[in-house]
């Protein structure tokens, strides 16, 4: 019983050594939606004078980020945009947190294998961030955007590749 044991073993090792290095890492975007055009149709249903406010806010806090990079600690995870500070999360609880141009959030998150959700709570809504790795290895950030005063939900989806 013992070879068959390791034959498997060694059989297994090539898929093994495919396998992707879990979440942690540094990450270069490789596809992203038309936001503009996702934008225009969230603020569709608004009156005429507020749809610039609203769409100059919502290219403000989803700008298409070019490099992402997480790192996951005993009881918090770190991600860092496009060099910017990154912004650390105890797993329960959560963390008052100001962004580089004085905006407050609320900002939680949860973690769970290959999975990370992170949330950013302001004053007129909040924006989540799913990042879930593939099984090919490439990280997909899905982000969904909710307002009360928006009428619709702003949603899309970006792909990230693994920096090595």
């Amino acid at each position: 019983m013992r070879p068959i044991r390791f034959a498997a073993f060694i059989l297994a090792l090539p898929v093994l050594a495919q396998a992707p290095a879990g979440l942690p890492g540094r990450y270069q975007l490789v596809r992203c939606p038309d936001l503009d055009a996702g934008i225009d149709l969230v603020v569709e249903g608004l009156p005429f004078f507020q749809k610039p406010l609203a769409q100059q806010r919502l290219h403000a806090v989803n700008p298409a980020y070019k490099r992402v990079v997480l790192e996951q600690k005993a009881g918090s995870v770190a991600i860092q945009f496009d060099g910017r500070r990154a912004v650390e999360v105890p797993l329960k609880g959560g963390l008052a947190w100001t962004r580089e141009d004085g905006e407050a959030f609320w900002v939680t998150a949860e973690a769970d294998g290959n999975h990370v959700l992170q949330t950013y709570k302001a004053k007129d809504g909040e924006r989540t961030n799913e990042f879930v790795l593939t099984p090919n290895g490439d990280l997909l950030l899905k982000v969904t955007v909710r307002s009360h005063k928006l009428t619709n939900v702003l949603k899309y989806q970006m792909v990230y590749r693994r920096q090595v």
